[in-house]
């Protein structure tokens, strides 16, 4: 290999963008957030915080909302990742931590209820918007639908960013490429939510 070619990879590997740190340091924000926005007890974990931002009516969840119905350049954008984010979670194959269960839309945690969790898929499994149906589900691309509720698709979408910031965080996912698309579509998420917060 010539030192021109060298040099090349060199930099081109440099430019390539490692969203890891950007990914956790979007987390520290959200979870300063949440601590900020919501009263908690002192004993309170991150589990606990996480449960109650899944099921309030937060400026966090008015911002998804808005973005996964909205109209224009943001919505498409914020669309095309939330169907990347499915897909890379389908090739990563990442388990919920201690549990059998992938990581996936197919596969979401709702809620967590007592130390139990329930799982829930929020992938629509038949397209019925037609008019007298009214809107049955959101189109976030020509090959992916999920169910028309924005209140399930939150919680299964914090869930899983939760998840995945807790197997980066105790070491139990390797930046592969296939992880590394994961965390990529969920920072470009992420931030475009948090981008008003």
């Amino acid at each position: 290999m010539s030192d021109a070619e060298n040099i090349y990879r060199l930099w081109k590997q440099r430019a390539e963008i490692d969203y890891i740190p950007h990914f956790m340091a979007l987390w520290l924000s959200l979870n300063a957030w949440m601590k900020d926005y919501f009263v908690f007890s002192a004993d309170w974990t991150d589990r606990d915080r996480l449960e109650v931002l899944k099921q309030d009516d937060s400026s966090l969840f008015d911002r998804f909302a808005g973005l996964i119905d909205a109209q224009g350049i943001n919505g498409t954008l914020f669309r095309g990742y939330f169907a990347e984010l499915h897909r890379a979670l389908g090739n990563a194959q990442i388990s919920y931590d201690r549990r059998q269960e992938i990581i996936s839309f197919d596969c979401c945690m709702i809620e967590w209820n007592n130390g139990r969790p329930r799982f829930a898929s929020v992938v629509a499994q038949n397209r019925d918007n037609t008019p007298e149906n009214g809107q049955q589900e959101i189109k976030l691309d020509e090959e992916l639908w999920v169910e028309n509720n924005p209140e399930r698709l939150f919680a299964a979408y914090i869930e899983i960013v939760y998840q995945i910031r807790c197997a980066l965080f105790h070491g139990n996912l390797a930046p592969d490429n296939e992880n590394k698309k994961v965390i990529q579509q969920l920072y470009l998420t992420l931030s475009m939510i948090m981008e008003d917060i």
